[in-house]
């Protein structure tokens, strides 16, 4: 309701306002979200260690995917052995070290 009835140039001061006050929250938000990808990103690699190991593969190739995060595109891998793909042994590998770690916290709690 704010705008209605604003010129072009009332519109554009609103517009300003809106910016200067939302941009610090975005990039807050935006910090947040890289910060828990980039622990995801190391969690997903020590995943693709482990199922590397368990599977005694002499080479694992790993593949990425560009994801887009904000203003910046990230790469995440996605595993994949010769001709097999390997991709749910290491989310199931990442979902076991998850729980792991929910079970730490919650014995903490």
């Amino acid at each position: 309701k704010q705008g209605k009835g604003l010129d072009e140039t009332g519109l554009k001061k609103l517009e300003d306002k809106f910016n200067k006050e939302w941009n610090p929250i975005k990039e807050k938000i935006l910090a947040e979200i890289k910060s828990y990808q980039a622990a995801r990103y190391s969690d997903i690699i020590e995943a693709i260690k482990a199922v590397g190991d368990k599977g005694k593969y002499d080479l694992i190739l790993n593949s990425e995917i560009k994801v887009p995060a904000g203003n910046d595109i990230l790469n995440y891998p996605i595993a994949l052995y010769g001709g097999e793909d390997i991709t749910q042994d290491v989310i199931a590998e990442i979902i076991r070290k998850l729980e792991e770690e929910q079970k730490e916290k919650d014995k903490i709690k």
